[in-house]
Formats: C-alpha cells, structure tokens, sequence
C-alpha cells in the first residue's frame, strides 16, 4: 500500500473527545494513537463515516489547554476486542481542517514534544 502521509507521524496515547459538530451531538471519548502536524488516528466507540467532520478536543501534556478544532474523517477500520462479551472497536484516521494559528501551533507543540521524548 502507498504512504499517503507528507509529515512524520508519532505514535502516542492521548485521551481526548469529539462530538459531530452539531447542537445535538453527544460528546465521545476517544484515545489517539498517532498523531501529525496534519492529522491523528484514533480509537472510538463510536461508528464513523469517511468524510464526516468532527469537533476535536484533544489533551496533551505540554500545552495548558487542550487543542480544538475540527477534522475529517479519511479512513475506518473496525476491530473486535475478544473476551466473554465481544465488542467491536473502531480505528479512524483523520485529516485537521484549517486549525487557527493558535490551534496549530499547539498541535506543532505537540509534535515537536512527542518527538523529542521518542524512544
């Protein structure tokens, strides 16, 4: 398969929640496992479709506040987590669409960080 990806990637866990961007939406809990200045992928409860857009809050441990703003969903792949009660998982990747300065840099912060305490 052909990387896709421009910028370098980090893997990390980081908990975060995103709700669909409408007054409606309930708020769902996510945890990152990659991250880039121009996207993330992540682990959700909750079904997604490919180019749905999503109100992003994630946490990150250098910043005060955590980083918002809104994404794309690119690609979604279902897993299924075993044990007595079987229960399905969603892995999803995702494009930011045009941070605010303030919100990109933070996600800039991040990376730089991330990438400094790789091991």
């Amino acid at each position: 398969m052909e990387e896709k990806r421009k910028t370098l990637r980090l893997n990390c866990i980081i908990d975060g929640k995103f709700n669909r961007g409408n007054l409606w939406s309930e708020e769902n809990s996510l945890i990152v496992k990659d991250i880039s200045t121009d996207g993330l992928s992540f682990i959700s409860h909750t079904i997604l479709v490919k180019g749905e857009v999503l109100d992003l809050s994630i946490n990150t441990c250098s910043e005060i506040s955590p980083i918002k703003c809104l994404g794309e969903v690119t690609w979604v792949k279902s897993f299924e987590i075993g044990g007595i009660s079987s229960k399905v998982r969603y892995e999803v990747g995702l494009k930011f669409m045009n941070p605010s300065v303030e919100e990109k840099q933070k996600i800039d912060n991040l990376v730089t960080y991330m990438g400094k305490n790789k091991k």
